[in-house]
């Protein structure tokens, strides 16, 4: 019990002593959300890029040939949006634990 308690109490004289370490975690969120809108942005350019057909009768449902080489693109861009997203995911850990580490050796008793 007194090793959680020493525990809970160093964690909390980290986070008073750099408050500024929660502002890490926001801004990184909204580099992911940035992220995310630029890789809708460029998939709706993949997607555009198939034979889109329009209908004989004038109607507004087109109907879309995926090309395979198209597919492998947006499968590509699927994934790299998921290496982006555990890169910015990591760094953010990388950060907290760089500080926490600089803390942890320049406090003292």
């Amino acid at each position: 019990m007194q090793i959680a308690i020493a525990l809970v109490d160093a964690a909390a004289d980290f986070f008073m002593a750099t408050k500024r370490i929660v502002l890490v975690s926001v801004l990184y969120f909204g580099v992911q959300m940035a992220v995310i809108l630029l890789w809708i942005g460029a998939q709706i350019a993949i997607y555009a890029l198939n034979h889109i057909e329009h209908p004989a009768d004038g109607g507004q449902e087109k109907k879309v040939t995926w090309k395979s080489n198209v597919q492998g693109m947006s499968v590509f861009l699927f994934f790299g949006l998921l290496w982006t997203l555990k890169f910015i995911d990591d760094k953010t850990k990388f950060i907290a634990m760089a500080s926490a580490a600089t803390y942890y050796f320049d406090s003292n008793r």
